[in-house]
């Protein structure tokens, strides 16, 4: 075949492969504050190239979000609710450190519900560190959730963190800088699967 043609039919064939829209990212990560040290951390956000980052301290999956310094950041519910479509085909989250736990199970629920609403096609769901048993709960609700919606697949941060006590802060949850490269390396891991 010569060049000319050859060029023809690689033009003929990217023609035919479905563009992503302007703007969306090939995933969002949404987080509460544990996972905010991530978009401080210029080596932990350049693990996650092409990854949208809503961090915010504060974040709950349903309920109204606490405050810091006066700001409540939307829920997650709230968050997926507005950006929809633009969100990209994957989102990772990791929320619930704020979260009652007798209505977390609920509340993933109605999270996923909402994902799949806005067209995500597949939900990254970080496990949380178990520092106090109603963790160990709330993550098997996530687990549960994951048996129920082949679209979620339960990233173990629990497990991947849990003999590493040099990447959390003094309350064993907030991340150090070590801590938030530990975590990008884990989701990147996931979204290469």
């Amino acid at each position: 075949m010569e060049w000319r043609g050859l060029c023809a039919l690689v033009l003929l064939a990217l023609a035919c492969v479905p563009a992503a829209s302007a703007g969306t990212p090939r995933a969002t990560f949404v987080g509460d504050s544990v996972a905010d040290e991530i978009g401080y951390i210029a080596s932990a956000r350049a693990l996650l190239p092409d990854v949208r980052f809503e961090l915010a301290a504060c974040r709950r999956l349903v309920e109204p979000s606490c405050s810091v310094a006066g700001v409540a950041p939307p829920s997650t519910l709230e968050l997926v609710d507005s950006l929809g479509r633009s969100l990209g085909q994957t989102v990772v989250v990791s929320v619930g450190y704020n979260d009652p736990a007798l209505e977390y199970a609920h509340d993933v629920e109605l999270t996923i519900a909402a994902l799949e609403r806005a067209h995500v096609r597949r939900i990254l769901w970080l496990t949380l560190r178990a520092t106090r048993h109603p963790y160990l709960t709330m993550n098997d609700a996530v687990r549960a959730a994951a048996a129920r919606h082949p679209d979620v697949q339960v990233v173990d941060w629990n497990r991947y963190s849990r003999s590493h006590p040099a990447w959390f802060r003094p309350d064993g949850l907030h991340l150090t800088p070590a801590g938030a490269i530990a975590m990008a390396r884990l989701v990147h891991s996931a979204l290469l699967r």
